[in-house]
């Protein structure tokens, strides 16, 4: 089934580069829209769909949650400076309360940037995998076909594409 889907996808795909160039090469009064039919999202995250995968792909989407909402809670704390540092100086805990402005931005600081860093880190890793089983779905269902697809579809401009892009 997914095999199917690859190969419908890649005629789709190459359907619609060699209309653009049949476009292009006419003259330019003539603009034809060509619209491919586009991968659902389940079928964007069926490849590499294990275990490895999905746990990567759940953790970086909490990873970028969690990093998501560390400019609100720092547009909280930045509003709070405003009302700090316009109090008065005299006070005795107005350099205590400062003190606790700038710890609390410094830790705000790393978080974003740990959970930032884990986020893009888990969400490579799990699109290198989906990637690497694109390629190879695509690869098997491509010696699946007859040899007659052969002589009708360039396959190996499709592969270049494929394997040059990932």
């Amino acid at each position: 089934m997914a095999e199917e889907v690859i190969i419908d996808k890649m005629e789709q795909a190459e359907n619609a580069v060699s209309a653009v160039d049949a476009a292009s090469s006419e003259s330019e009064d003539e603009e034809e829209e060509v619209t491919a039919q586009l991968a659902s999202i389940r079928e964007v995250f069926s490849f590499g769909a294990g275990p490895k995968t999905t746990l990567l792909l759940f953790l970086g989407f909490t990873c970028s949650c969690v990093s998501g909402c560390v400019f609100p809670a720092m547009a909280f704390y930045f509003s709070r400076s405003f009302e700090e540092l316009g109090a008065a100086t005299s006070a005795d805990n107005f350099l205590e309360d400062v003190r606790e402005l700038a710890f609390s931005f410094m830790v705000l600081g790393v978080f974003a940037g740990v959970f930032m860093t884990a986020q893009a880190t888990l969400l490579e890793t799990a699109a290198g995998i989906m990637t690497h089983d694109l390629k190879t779905k695509w690869f098997e269902a491509l010696l699946r076909q007859d040899l007659a697809y052969y002589d009708i579809k360039d396959v190996s401009g499709t592969a270049t594409i494929i394997s040059t892009n990932g």
